[in-house]
């Protein structure tokens, strides 16, 4: 099959003679900017990467299996450090924020939190991702302050909920402050940007359990009816009902 070609033909003599003309030779190579004509300036260019992020990256967690103490687990949080929860009457107002280092993932001080854990527990598998590409999901960020938020778990499945799976309650010594708990179940799902933990599981809800009567709690440090010498008691009463925890997951750094 042939081709039929748009441009005229011309002889070699005929280009050579044209090439002379122009001061060009037959092997000279124009050169290419490497910048964006209109700048003018010397930008280096950008590489703009679109990763896989449907359903199963955002509601999956990026860290599987039960919690080891020694193993370094990725997120938001600095798994070197030590966290208070600071509680606010406004959402904005309520995210974890760093006290101190550790050099074993532990932290035992009174209400603290190991960022460790914290990676552990809520980081869905888009927040690397998006913490590589941007730094992550700023809901504050200003010239004193920036505040990370977890990605939103829309209730699509049961993905990123640790319920009954045998965690071994000695690796959460110095992960969260537990008072005697014997079990530890974390639920995600349609939970938006929050985590609800429990030493139960007739009362924590999520796709096969039961919610039962409850009422969802705030880890608020100066509320003492939820607390025994710095760590979280196993059941909280709230006025009429049943409670459990629930915890919106932000990060100050």
């Amino acid at each position: 099959m042939s081709k039929l070609s748009l441009f005229p033909l011309i002889s070699r003599r005929a280009l050579l003679a044209l090439l002379a003309l122009l001061g060009m030779s037959p092997n000279t190579h124009g050169a290419v900017s490497q910048t964006p004509l209109l700048i003018g300036g010397d930008i280096p260019g950008s590489l703009a990467l679109v990763p896989s992020v449907e359903w199963p990256t955002v509601l999956s967690v990026a860290n599987i299996n039960n919690y080891v103490s020694a193993t370094r687990y990725t997120g938001y949080f600095d798994s070197e450090k030590c966290y208070l929860y600071q509680y606010g009457t406004q959402e904005l107002d309520r995210y974890f924020y760093p006290v101190r280092k550790t050099e074993n993932f532990r932290c035992t001080g009174e209400k603290e939190w190991s960022g460790n854990f914290l990676n552990w527990a809520a980081t869905p598998t888009i927040d690397p991702f998006r913490s590589a590409l941007t730094g992550g999901n700023r809901v504050v960020d200003t010239t004193t302050s920036t505040i990370l938020q977890k990605a939103r778990h829309s209730g699509q499945s049961d993905a990123g909920n640790r319920i009954n799976t045998g965690q071994d309650m000695t690796q959460l010594e110095g992960a969260l402050p537990l008072d005697n708990w014997n079990s530890l179940n974390i639920r995600l799902e349609g939970l938006g940007f929050d985590m609800l933990i429990s030493n139960w599981t007739d009362k924590i809800g999520g796709t096969g359990y039961s919610e039962g009567d409850y009422e969802w709690t705030d880890y608020d440090p100066n509320n003492s009816a939820q607390w025994e010498d710095g760590k979280l008691k196993t059941a909280y009463y709230p006025p009429r009902t049943r409670g459990k925890k629930r915890l919106p997951l932000k990060n100050s750094g």
